[in-house]
């Protein structure tokens, strides 16, 4: 009988020890480092991770001509970070320049899978209805120019809006917009 209970207690001592480290490791109290994990250096991981300033080209149609205004912005080696500085800055300097009767704001942006086709989506249309299909296509060229000279290597954009497809009555955006444009340099 007195082999049992030691059983017993044994059983009962090592269940709630395992159970006590168990918590304490879900919770992260306790920290397990993997022996085997190769460990970078932090000013590689710093360089990699901490965006640096640029200076960045922005170009636009207004008062019918070509306007191109540098600016600098926080660059980052990974694309979607990079596009979305270059998008929100090149959305300030219209709305600066009034060239946006509404202030438009970029919601996400997300990158397919081959890493060519970027989509952009806005928290409203960036075009009115008294718009012409002139003014639109400038305003889409602007946006393609300023990224084609910022570097980044895309093949098309999309544009969508509360992340469903752009509509609207003069263009079709249900397909992919080419990076290189439409006007001839």
């Amino acid at each position: 009988m007195l082999r049992g209970n030691y059983i017993f207690l044994c059983g009962t001592v090592l269940s709630i020890v395992c159970s006590v480290v168990y918590f304490a490791y879900n919770n992260q109290m306790i920290i397990i480092k993997n022996p085997f994990y190769i460990r970078h250096e932090k000013s590689d991981v710093i360089e990699h991770i901490m965006p640096q300033k640029k200076g960045i080209k922005h170009f636009f149609w207004h008062q019918d001509a070509w306007r191109q205004e540098n600016v600098d912005i926080l660059w980052s080696t990974q694309k979607v970070h990079a596009l979305s500085s270059l998008i929100t800055s090149w959305l300030t300097i219209l709305d600066e320049e009034k060239i946006n009767t509404k202030k438009i704001s970029l919601q996400s942006i997300a990158i397919s899978s081959n890493q060519q086709e970027v989509f952009f989506s806005f928290d409203r249309n960036p075009f009115n209805k008294q718009q012409s299909t002139f003014e639109k296509l400038l305003w889409i060229e602007g946006l393609m120019k300023s990224i084609r000279e910022s570097g980044i290597k895309i093949q098309s954009i999309r544009f969508l809006v509360h992340h469903q497809p752009l509509t609207d009555t003069h263009l079709d955006f249900s397909n992919s917009w080419p990076i290189e444009g439409f006007l001839k340099e």
